[in-house]
């Protein structure tokens, strides 16, 4: 039986996600995996748009992406999945529900990083009042750093070649992934 695993990078909006998680699917995808992307803002903005981001539906959200990874699964080498994800409640059901398929990466960068790198204006627009409920501005949605990912990777200090190459390196060492 052949093994499939869910990439899950999770960390606060321009916390570097996306970036590498793009960067992995090409690697793979030269590697000859069959993998495809679940990206959180996309399969929120194609299933189910009219979900707001109270804790809740961030919530719902969350493990409507879960779901959608396990019927993935079932023909794919890789899924990854940048999302926020900002609940430990959310991964721990991710964990319990993909069982050992499930690899959790920490993009971990600090807020001030983070707003710094607004790329799309939401910190400025969450600071100024105009989003509520934006994860890690927002007092009543704050980012909870998961307690035991597989992986933590500083995108603050490294660059994405560096993170790359630990992300991968970690892939090798302890799934032998080549």
């Amino acid at each position: 039986m052949k093994k499939s695993y869910v990439l899950w990078f999770t960390g606060l909006s321009g916390s570097g996600k996306t970036t590498l998680a793009k960067k992995l699917e090409e690697i793979l995808k030269a590697k000859k995996f069959n993998v495809e992307t679940v990206d959180g803002d996309e399969f929120r903005e194609k299933v189910h748009p009219n979900l707001r981001f109270s804790p809740e539906e961030i919530k719902l959200n969350n493990k409507k992406i879960i779901k959608h990874c396990k019927v993935l699964l079932k023909d794919r080498d890789f899924v990854i999945v940048p999302v926020i994800a900002p609940f430990e409640e959310t991964r721990n059901y991710a964990k319990d529900t993909l069982k050992k398929c499930y690899i959790e990466v920490f993009c971990n960068s600090s807020l001030a990083t983070c707003i710094k790198r607004d790329s799309k204006g939401l910190y400025k627009k969450a600071l100024k009042g105009q989003i509520k409920n934006f994860v890690g501005v927002d007092k009543n949605v704050l980012y909870e750093i998961p307690k035991n990912p597989s992986l933590v990777i500083n995108t603050e200090k490294f660059n994405v070649s560096e993170n790359i190459k630990q992300l991968t390196d970690f892939l090798k060492i302890n799934y032998k992934i080549e």
